[in-house]
């Protein structure tokens, strides 16, 4: 009896878990061990590859990866325009699979917006000469200097550091009128603050379309596209809670205040610093 028990306990083994599956290590998943049936697992949806893997198939694999509509990462983006505050909703609700990880979606965005800051930095000084304003920076240039190496280097950081303050504040005001938990509330807010950063990312480019100071200016203001941005969130992601013009006002509020506090607040601390 006790040999069977042995026997039994060793079966159910994870690595044995194709076995109990009633499928041969060769005919079973290699992710989750199901018996394959077609070209798909049918538990988990991983496609079987019964070839040697190609240049074509590796760029097929991260296309469809990418740029598929009905999941991933331009799915993510898409439904975030349409209605963010539903992706948040549904994303703490469990339906996580088609969409990105808010804090994976929150690394793209910080890279790519401080990749197109790269390529637009000459652009953005030769109009800072053309008006005089570069003698300011000059003067300033240490200052600079680090706070872009910071920048460079911790900005999902700083994006994460300032979510954290907005979503405490919606948590705090609404905890009586939503159900939402303070970690399903950052959800929300680091969506937003991905989805603005994508949008900045892409003003960026007008200063490249129209180099002069108003399309710098227009450039720099972009950032606070974080106003609408969060505004829109709350106002769908609390929709069947009340108070849904107040909640997009203190969105509005809240998303102003925070960044600009954190900035001011480090370029102080680093201006009193430096000699």
């Amino acid at each position: 009896m006790k040999g069977e028990m042995e026997t039994a306990t060793s079966v159910a083994q994870p690595e044995n878990r194709a076995m109990v599956c009633g499928a041969e290590p060769e005919d079973a998943c290699l992710n989750c061990g199901v018996e394959r049936v077609g070209r798909f697992c049918p538990a988990c949806g991983q496609r079987y590859v019964d070839e040697p893997m190609t240049l074509r198939s590796l760029l097929r694999a991260f296309s469809s990866r990418v740029f598929d509509l009905d999941q991933g990462l331009l799915y993510t983006i898409r439904r975030l325009a349409i209605d963010p505050g539903g992706v948040s909703r549904e994303y703490v609700k469990g339906r996580q699979k088609p969409y990105v990880h808010p804090l994976a979606l929150l690394v793209v965005a910080s890279a790519g917006i401080m990749g197109i800051v790269g390529i637009t930095e000459s652009t953005t000084r030769s109009i800072l000469m053309q008006v005089g304003a570069d003698a300011l920076f000059r003067d300033n240039e240490a200052v600079l200097t680090w706070m872009y190496g910071m920048l460079e280097a911790y900005v999902t950081l700083l994006f994460i550091a300032s979510a954290i303050p907005i979503a405490y504040a919606f948590y705090r005001a609404f905890r009586r009128i939503a159900t939402y938990t303070f970690t399903e509330t950052l959800v929300m807010v680091l969506y937003a603050t991905a989805q603005a950063t994508l949008y900045t990312a892409v003003c960026q480019f007008v200063v490249l379309l129209y180099p002069t100071l108003a399309g710098l200016l227009f450039a720099q203001a972009s950032s606070l596209l974080l106003f609408p941005v969060l505004a829109h969130a709350s106002y769908g992601f609390y929709r069947r809670e009340k108070h849904d013009v107040l909640i997009g006002l203190f969105a509005s509020l809240v998303a102003y205040v925070v960044p600009v506090a954190v900035v001011g607040a480090i370029a102080f601390a680093v201006g009193t610093m430096m000699p």
